[in-house]
């Protein structure tokens, strides 16, 4: 297929078969002989981004990584076209990537910050003040990089080593007159490889290397354990034997890469292979069975990144921040969902896809999704389990049940909507009646007219067809303010309420610790909202994130020239972002008129076109098909009538 221009979109259906041709900015439609009220797609699907103390970028599909790093609960990438990409942890802004960030080459992490080398052996930083995230002015002609727990260690072309941020572990104290130096190893204790094949040790006392090691090719630090590679493809370790981290399988050879991590160690062999040993208490060193073609390994605390040939990234061990899931796989999702801290993504296949989980019960296991978890089109996330709304009007859940909140009611059916709360769900059918299962399940009598649900830590509202609220906890009723009206949307934090109301204004009620309840007297023309810990966010209609209450974490910090965000959910200490570019949401015939909807920004126009063969110079303007956006759906009418038309297609043009 040609390029088309930008600010077209374009989705197809040729007579009884439809399929998404998906490319940057654009989406055609194509009707053939259909039959009445069929529809061809849902709403529209787009990137998944997530900042706070759990962060996941908006990356294209098809991204090829070339270098990987990782430390703690966070994990760096290096992509083909020299731009760093970082997910997981992000307590310390360690993985808030300068947006201006290019032509990298390598990556390091610490606890607090991060570090990237430029191809013109310039270093840059980011992350916690005073940690490693800012290197020393005029530092430059440096090879070789690495983190060092709060600190940052660089190799300059000459030899030297250059050390900077906190000196907690002494990791500041570089041996004096020491040069010749080839790379750089640090987490508590720091190693330089010089290039005779010798090891120079300085900073935590874990104990010299072995008296006459040589030969060294490569070295890698580990918490309380370091390693060193040798010429010959064997490993060597010393330092604690904490979980048997300096337990190096008998007869391992052929090495060519070796990373210690937090208790436990990785080695690359020349075919590809991983080899791992010491703890596993998250499965940190469960080698996924069949994983080949590596080129390289990195380790955080409790788990193991490996870059294969193709540029992409396996993971495995410890998942609770995300961080052994590649940013990849975020692609194509039209619904998200949190719970403090549980995140799941609805994909436009009708997939449940768990973004980040903690499992802080033994046996909870939220990652593993029943198999008839399929084929949905809703999701609810609570603090320890997750309900999915089914295609056929049913309900799924899994996770924990120890209130009975995965006991989903047998003759439940009908739903067109869910809600989840801690231990609690919500159900709307389209009768607008609630059902309510798991704790705190007193719905009120003779509830009626629901149009929207909401759930909060335990409580509970319903928004009624009348704009009035309705709500409830385990004690009973809950008062609503008096004068709330004309609701149109409601989110339920932990402590606090946010109310949309048909004029694009917010109100805000409940607690106010954070100034989560201080609506910003500016904000307005605003599309969702979203309430969570102390913090509270609103989409406007231009597509943009307004955040205020709480930033413990980096919540409020909204990554710089985010735009086109169609929704938003909030946890406990990050944000999740859904951005949708411009892109045709469906088609429905109705007495063989074809109705197009398409998600629309203010400030933005956009005009919807036919064509009855494709060709240049063959498509027209509709009828009424020039829109200004207002940040809600459009739907065009085609009130034309072509005789002998076997198939039309259409497209919607977009223009600031």
């Amino acid at each position: 297929m040609k390029t088309k221009p930008s600010g077209l979109s374009y989705m197809l259906k040729m007579r009884a078969t439809h399929y998404l041709v998906s490319a940057a900015g654009l989406a055609m439609l194509a009707v053939g002989l259909l039959a009445d009220s069929d529809v061809l797609a849902g709403s529209p699907a787009g990137q998944l981004g997530q900042w706070g103390y759990m962060a996941r970028p908006f990356v294209n599909s098809g991204i090829r990584f070339t270098n990987i790093a990782a430390w703690g609960a966070q994990s760096l990438g290096v992509t083909d076209d020299g731009h760093v990409i970082a997910w997981g942890a992000n307590s310390y802004g360690q993985v808030d990537v300068p947006l201006s960030l290019s032509n990298v080459i390598a990556v390091a992490t610490g606890l607090k910050s991060s570090i990237a080398l430029k191809t013109d052996g310039t270093v840059v930083g980011w992350g916690y003040p005073g940690t490693g995230g800012d290197p020393p002015a005029g530092l430059s002609n440096v090879m070789a990089i690495s983190g060092s727990h709060i600190a940052a260690l660089a190799v300059r072309s000459n030899g030297t080593v250059t050390a900077w941020g906190a000196n907690d572990f002494g990791q500041l104290n570089v041996p004096p007159g020491l040069s010749n130096v080839i790379a750089v190893s640090g987490w508590q204790q720091c190693l330089a490889l010089k290039n005779d094949g010798t090891i120079v040790r300085w900073g935590d006392d874990l104990g010299d290397p072995p008296l006459g090691l040589s030969n060294v090719v490569v070295i890698s630090a580990g918490l309380l354990h370091c390693l060193a590679l040798k010429s010959d493809g064997t490993v060597v370790a010393w330092g604690l034997n904490l979980s048997g981290s300096l337990d190096v399988p008998s007869g391992l050879s052929n090495v060519v890469k070796i990373v210690a991590g937090h208790y436990f160690s990785l080695a690359l062999r020349s075919d590809g292979t991983v080899v791992s040993w010491g703890a596993n208490d998250y499965g940190q060193t469960n080698v996924p069975h069949g994983l080949s073609n590596v080129v390289a390994i990195a380790a955080g605390d409790a788990f193991s990144l490996a870059l294969k040939s193709d540029g992409t990234i396996v993971g495995w061990g410890d998942n609770g921040a995300g961080q052994i899931t590649s940013p990849t796989s975020f692609g194509n999702i039209v619904a998200i969902s949190t719970r403090q801290d549980h995140c799941l993504a609805l994909d436009a296949d009708g997939r449940v896809r768990v973004v980040s989980s903690w499992n802080w019960f033994p046996g909870t296991v939220l990652e593993v999704l029943p198999p008839d978890c399929t084929n949905m089109v809703g999701i609810a996330a609570g603090q320890l389990h997750g309900i999915a709304l089914c295609r056929n009007g049913t309900v799924v859940a899994w996770g924990d049940n120890s209130s009975g909140q995965t006991n989903v009611p047998p003759s439940l059916s009908n739903v067109i909507a869910i809600a989840s709360g801690d231990r609690h769900n919500l159900a709307l059918r389209n009768d607008g009646t609630v059902t309510a299962w798991g704790s705190y399940t007193n719905v009120p009598g003779g509830l009626s007219n629901v149009t929207a649900i909401a759930c909060g830590y335990i409580q509970s509202y319903a928004l009624k067809s009348d704009g009035t609220l309705t709500a409830w906890q385990a004690s009973g009723s809950i008062s609503v303010p008096p004068g709330i009206s004309n609701v149109v949307g409601i989110s339920v934090g932990d402590g606090h309420v946010l109310a949309l109301r048909n004029d694009g204004s917010v109100l805000a009620w409940g607690g106010n610790s954070s100034g989560e309840s201080d609506v910003p007297t500016t904000l307005s023309n605003v599309v969702a909202v979203a309430a969570g810990n102390a913090v509270s966010v609103a989409v406007t209609g231009d597509g943009h994130i307004v955040t205020w209450g709480a930033n413990y974490n980096g919540e409020g910090n909204i990554p710089q020239g985010l735009s086109s965000v169609v929704a938003a959910a909030v946890g406990d200490g990050y944000v999740v972002a859904l951005k949708a570019d411009l892109q045709i949401g469906y088609i429905a015939l109705t007495n063989q008129t074809p109705s197009i909807q398409f998600h629309t920004f203010s400030g933005r126009q956009y005009s919807v076109q036919y064509s009855s063969n494709l060709t240049s110079g063959a498509w027209f303007d509709l009828p009424g098909g020039n829109v200004s956006g207002n940040g809600h759906a459009a739907v065009v009418a085609d009130t034309n009538t072509t005789a002998n038309v076997s198939a039309k297609f259409y497209r919607v043009k977009q223009s600031p």
